[in-house]
């Protein structure tokens, strides 16, 4: 997905991270505007799905002013 490709690009962190939030802006609003699933389980479940994505970035855009949180933030966010 575009998502990826993000991070596969050479550009500073804070810009990835700016566009993935805006990504994920434009597909819940997608999401919420046009329910493209035929099951409504789907569409509430693919909604959740990116707005955690969301949050989880705007968390990762706000600790990027200190170094030391910026390394701690990926232990959290991995599995």
């Amino acid at each position: 997905m575009r998502r990826e490709l993000i991070f596969v690009s050479e550009m500073l962190p804070i810009v990835q991270i700016t566009l993935l939030i805006l990504t994920s802006i434009f597909q819940l609003i997608y999401m919420i505007k046009f329910l493209p699933f035929e099951k409504n389980d789907l569409n509430y479940m693919e909604i959740f799905n990116t707005s955690l994505l969301y949050s989880f970035s705007v968390m990762m855009l706000l600790k990027m002013n200190n170094p030391y949180d910026q390394n701690e933030s990926g232990f959290y966010l991995t599995p």
